[in-house]
Formats: structure tokens, sequence, C-alpha cells
């Protein structure tokens, strides 16, 4: 399935222009995902995105005073939820850089402790595979 690469923004333009020519079937279900506000990140434009997710994310605590849900009725919170909820699978398979983890990090406190409580787990997790 495609739909996790598109969810997670790992899924380049390049990547969907090609499945919309394949099928208009699967064009229709690309629009389905874009219209409940996923959008693959640019391959030379991610550094971008990643920074205005976050300027998205500060936005999103600073009006909320917590973090965004992704059942909220608001589309820009619910987006801002979806994306911070996408880099935990980045996290846990280590294919967030350090310099990303720092700005994810720094962002907010609300999110420097949700990202604490992944990598807790993530070791728990591991601590008890290992046993």
């Amino acid at each position: 399935s495609q739909k996790p690469r598109f969810d997670t923004g790992r899924m380049t333009e390049d990547e969907e222009a090609a499945l919309r020519r394949a099928h208009p079937l699967i064009a229709q279900r690309l629009d389905t995902w874009r219209a409940r506000g996923r959008r693959p990140h640019k391959r030379n434009g991610d550094l971008a995105s990643r920074a205005d997710c976050l300027t998205q994310l500060q936005h999103i605590i600073s009006r909320y005073n917590r973090l965004p849900r992704r059942s909220s009725t608001d589309p820009v919170e619910r987006k801002a939820a979806e994306w911070l909820m996408s880099q935990k699978p980045r996290l846990d398979a280590g294919r967030m850089t350090e310099d990303e983890e720092t700005a994810l990090s720094r962002a907010h406190p609300l999110v420097a402790q949700r990202l604490d409580a992944w990598k807790a787990r993530g070791r728990l997790l591991r601590e008890t595979n290992a046993e």
C-alpha cells in the first residue's frame, strides 16, 4: 500500500505523478487522501516543508496551549497533529536526524515532553524484547 508513504510524507511528487498516470481510480484515491489534508513532501523542499510544519505546530500550541489533536474540527490543527504523529515512526526507525530531533524538541516544551515519552517507550520496548 502506498497510503503510509503518502501519509508520512515519504512519497515524492514524481512518485505521486507516476501513480496518477497509472490509472484513473488511483488518481481518484490520491485526490481523496489529499482532500483529507495529507500531502507529499517535495524531495528538494523537504527542509522548507519541515520548517513550515514546525512553525505551524508552534502556532497551534500557542493558540490552544496544548498539543494539536487529530480529532479537532480545525483542519489546520488536525494537519499539525498528523504531522507530529508522523514523526514518531521516523524516530522509532532511526530515520530522524539529530538536527531534526533537536529542532522538534526545541519547537515547544510540550513537544519536547512528547518526544521524550516516545524515546522512553522505545527504550522500554527494546529492553523488553532483549530479554
